[in-house]
């Protein structure tokens, strides 16, 4: 709490920065560590060791706070606790480890160093920076531009409009468990990367979901890098990166507090541990990889319900690739285990809805259960957006024209070139015998065909696939240079050179356009305040609902609009598609004591509500606090002071 307190308010702007990188350092080490306690030592090791305990862990931590959260445990110590207790046995491992290493120099005294595995230099990890080369190099440099900008702006101010993602994690954090509003649709939505914005709470209020959230971008990166050099080698792995760095929207969302980048790296990891499971020589780390793939896929489902549509499709389909291409048996066998891990992903997202309001697929209907009263005209408002129903074959194929314009339109430039390019390529692939090519581009096809099939209106809907797409780009072209007959090398490292310029330059073009070029955060207090007041009304005035509030209190916030993050006291989350609370408490009461005491027993002391709301006039209050757009009533006394 104390770093809570230190880190939230905009009079240690830079200590809360610094903090807020702390605590995003400390959540991906104990992601790693909570990783390498479950997933055994040996394969897959560099980095694709690296990511599958990365991935599990963070899952770990994420089912952490879930089962906080249910249990209304979520308490600073708790969150202490969950990230600090991996640690115990890596530091006795590598206690272990320093032993062996010490007893190995004193036997080298004897002999000889080259016949002790424990002195010999790190092969991959130590000479690997050493053996770059100059379009490697460059490459690399644009690659860390793009992220130090972008971690840059995820400390000024969270820009995001569905701030849903942040303000329900935060009045979870609050209320110390999940709350479970009559009439708010949204809590129910799939949180899996949500939970993990609660631990950044212990360090920095208003920059959580968004330093997550640009961690996700960079580590889609490292996924697809990794996913690329398997396939085919180094130079894939680099121009997969550098491709992926030229999505557009990738630079757009990553500094804001959505989730679409982290189901996007939990989907490009799922489908890789798919791959690597289906290469494996060892059956027992076939199978050991193959529930982890499962697992992976049920919690890439959790972060978004589309998400986990593509990632059902895209590893059925490969799981038919296989099937069709190796005509090996147990492949069904195998799928099964693979859909059986897949549904026991996704548990804890039902159980969650099942709890709370009793349907465990919200927002989505589901048979045979009941929902409330107060959520139904939310899924109306829902349905209105995103219902879906079986699709015609004509309303599928203007949906996949969709994706297509989109992908032109929005800056989605791996899977437009994909397109544009595509009779080349798959003259290429099947020409040449590259299989894996033409299968990674069938795959991303499937992925279009699932979209239309969906019938998504926004490209950042599409954005979990956009590591697949910069995989199949990326080890199209890499196979392309491999085949040049003179000059391979210059031409390699031209062709990373170029993307090099191309990324830093989409990239200095979209921060242009946005008007973002000088959008860092500011180094002083003052500057900070007077920074994200031009962007944000309420930002001045939330520090003192802070300092008003007693302990206990808890906020109703009424006709006015109110960042959320920024509060240390419990709140009402703003229904997105259904009707605010304080309508539907004054349509079941008709007085003023009614209404006051109805609100007194839902837990509301205090509220803030636009001058001119009609509640006001409904409520028994004190007037604490006024400003040009809101006043801070208390609620169910009267007189002056506070």
């Amino acid at each position: 709490m104390v770093l809570s307190c230190c880190a939230g308010g905009h009079r240690c702007s830079i200590v809360a920065g610094m903090l807020g990188l702390l605590g995003l350092v400390l959540l991906l080490a104990s992601g790693w560590a909570w990783g390498a306690r479950v997933w055994p030592r040996g394969q897959p090791a560099g980095w694709d060791g690296f990511l599958l305990r990365l991935a599990l862990g963070l899952g770990v931590l994420s089912h952490f706070v879930w089962l906080l959260g249910m249990v209304h445990a979520l308490y600073p110590w708790a969150l202490v606790v969950g990230l600090l207790a991996p640690w115990g046995r890596l530091f006795l491992r590598a206690q272990q480890a320093a032993q062996r290493r010490a007893q190995a120099q004193r036997a080298a005294q004897l002999g000889d160093p080259a016949q002790h595995p424990s002195l010999r230099p790190a092969g991959y990890w130590g000479q690997g920076a050493a053996q770059l080369r100059a379009g490697e190099w460059a490459l690399l440099a644009a690659l860390a531009f793009t992220v130090v900008c972008n971690t840059l702006e995820a400390m000024t101010w969270d820009d995001c409009p569905d701030r849903y993602h942040v303000i329900h994690m935060r009045n979870a954090y609050l209320w110390r468990g999940f709350a479970d509003p009559p009439n708010v649709l949204t809590v129910y939505y799939p949180q899996f990367i949500d939970h993990l914005f609660v631990p950044m709470f212990l360090f920095t209020r208003e920059d959580a979901g968004s330093l997550v959230h640009n961690a996700f971008a960079v580590l889609l990166g490292v996924a697809v890098f990794a996913a690329g050099r398997r396939l085919a080698g180094r130079l894939a792995g680099f121009l997969s990166a550098g491709l992926l760095a030229t999505t557009v929207q990738i630079h757009q969302f990553a500094p804001f507090g959505y989730n679409d980048l982290g189901s996007a790296f939990y989907l490009t990891v799922a489908l890789y541990a798919l791959y690597l499971s289906l290469t494996e020589s060892s059956p027992e780390a076939a199978r050991r990889m193959c529930l982890a793939s499962g697992l992976l896929a049920g919690w890439c489902a959790q972060s978004r319900l589309n998400a986990g549509f593509y990632v059902l499709v895209l590893g059925l389909a490969v799981w038919g690739l296989a099937s069709a291409t190796r005509r090996q048996p147990g492949w069904g066998r195998h799928a099964s285990v693979w859909l059986g891990c897949f549904a026991l992903g996704t548990l804890p997202w039902m159980i969650r809805n099942l709890v709370g309001a009793g349907s465990p697929l919200l927002p989505l209907e589901a048979p045979f259960f009941s929902t409330p009263p107060e959520l139904r005209q939310a899924l109306v408002g829902y349905a209105n957006e995103f219902g879906w129903t079986l699709p015609s074959p004509v309303v599928w194929w203007a949906g996949c024209g969709l994706v297509v314009r989109g992908a032109a339109l929005d800056g989605h430039a791996p899977l437009f070139v994909l397109l544009v390019f595509s009779p080349l390529f798959l003259y290429y692939g099947w020409k040449r015998r590259r299989w894996e090519a033409l299968g990674l581009f069938l795959l991303c096809l499937v992925s279009i065909a699932a979209a239309g099939f969906l019938g998504i209106g926004r490209m950042r809907y599409f954005l979990p696939t956009t590591g697949l797409h910069a995989v199949a780009l990326g080890v199209f072209c890499a196979r392309m240079l491999a085949d040049i007959p003179r000059n391979r090398p210059r031409m390699e490292q031209a062709a990373l050179a170029g993307l090099a310029v191309l990324v830093a330059g989409l990239y200095l073009g979209v921060r242009d356009y946005r008007g973002h070029l000088t959008r860092f955060p500011p180094l002083t207090p003052s500057g900070r305040l007077q920074f994200q007041s031009q962007h944000d009304r309420s930002y001045p005035y939330w520090s003192t609902i802070n300092r008003l509030a007693r302990p206990g209190d808890r906020l109703l916030v009424a006709g006015t609009t109110l960042r959320y993050q920024y509060l240390d006291i419990p709140y009402n989350p703003p229904p997105y598609y259904g009707r605010p609370l304080e309508e539907l408490v004054m349509e079941r009461e008709r007085s003023v004591p009614a209404i006051t005491a109805e609100l007194r027993r839902q837990g509301y002391t205090l509220l803030l509500a636009a001058p001119d709301a009609r509640i006001l006039l409904l409520v028994e209050a004190r007037e604490l606090a006024r400003w040009p757009g809101a006043v801070l009533v208390r609620v169910g006394v009267r007189g002056n002071g506070t």
